[in-house]
């Protein structure tokens, strides 16, 4: 396999030639790569791996010694021929390394299992719904009977429906902030979301839904090339029983079928059996893709990926027991 592989970094012209249609995928976006500069400092190139005459196309991140695909994300890659079976994960990430100049690169990929030989499994998996026929009744006919019942069932709570785009509003902040502490998740800082606002522009989008004048529930999505990635969901937990986030669900679907979205990534969920957000997400006709990790590095720089990892996971656990702690007075 080693001779006959062969992997390069191509810029988005050059890669643009080799693949008859681009995918609608948000991390292949020139948007995406701006985005990643300004904030991370990072330089993006696209990897064309060529074996055996078939070409697989996926985009990198690299810089401070790292180089990611994609960077906290995951890709889809972009395969030229539907024939690839499987090949050298290891020998490709060497590679990387080797034109990026990194100590560590990882990759989330989303491929076919076929092609999974060497690659460590993670515990979690990827929700892609396809548009590209640009029909919402089409695809609310996939949806499964229990899903349609309830957005029907939602659209009957008064809710009113708001989209806009561009900008974080402070009261779609304040949601987020509060859903987040609510989960004993930290939240994002605001100007995270207006830095992302300011690059994406038109594709940086949200829709709310309001009762009584009030905010009750959002979701945040990134839109460019063809995609929408459904980056956060967030809503008051005493709308769950009106079913809001069904309601937010359809309608973000609905938008992408009026403005030519082909592909909505609902985004990442654990595998544990009996996840009810892997529920939520297939209810909506979602097809569940597994992740595969591809992690290579000197021992040095995979530490310190593990152990920033693992601080964030202790920042997580840290704040859930403090918002324990805080109610263990009022059950006395």
């Amino acid at each position: 396999m080693g001779d006959s592989l062969v992997v390069k970094l191509l810029s988005r012209d050059e890669a643009i030639k080799h693949v008859p249609i681009w995918p609608a995928d948000v991390s292949f976006s020139e948007t995406f790569a701006r985005l990643q500069s300004q904030r991370y400092g990072l330089e993006t190139g696209y990897l064309i791996v060529a074996c055996g005459g078939n070409e697989l196309f996926f985009p990198v991140q690299w810089g401070k010694g790292s180089a990611f695909s994609v960077y906290k994300g995951h890709t889809m890659p972009c395969l030229a021929e539907s024939d690839f079976m499987n090949f050298g994960w290891r020998d490709i990430a060497t590679k990387v390394q080797k034109l990026t100049n990194s100590d560590l690169y990882i990759a989330d990929l989303v491929i076919p299992m076929t092609m999974s030989e060497d690659l460590k499994p993670l515990p979690s998996a990827v929700f892609i719904i396809d548009t590209s026929q640009h029909d919402i009744d089409f695809v609310f006919s996939t949806f499964n009977k229990t899903t349609r019942n309830l957005i029907r069932r939602s659209r009957e709570q008064g809710f009113k429906i708001e989209v806009i785009s561009g900008i974080m509003p402070e009261r779609y902040y304040d949601l987020f902030v509060y859903h987040q502490k609510s989960m004993g998740t930290p939240p994002r800082p605001k100007e995270y979301f207006d830095e992302v606002a300011r690059v994406f522009g038109k594709g940086f989008l949200l829709i709310g839904a309001y009762h009584n004048n009030r905010l009750v529930g959002m979701n945040l999505a990134w839109c460019a090339d063809r995609g929408l990635w459904l980056s956060i969901n967030s809503s008051v937990a005493e709308y769950g029983p009106k079913h809001v986030n069904y309601l937010l669900y359809y309608e973000t679907i609905r938008w992408a079928c009026e403005h030519d979205i082909d592909r909505i990534d609902l985004g990442g969920s654990s595998t544990r059996e009996g996840n009810i957000h892997n529920t939520f997400k297939l209810g909506f006709g979602a097809t569940m893709s597994p992740l595969y990790r591809l992690r290579t590095g000197t021992f040095t720089a995979r530490m310190r990926d593990i152990l920033s990892r693992k601080k964030w996971s202790l920042r997580i656990r840290l704040n859930k027991f403090i918002k324990l702690f805080k109610k263990f007075p009022e059950q006395l």
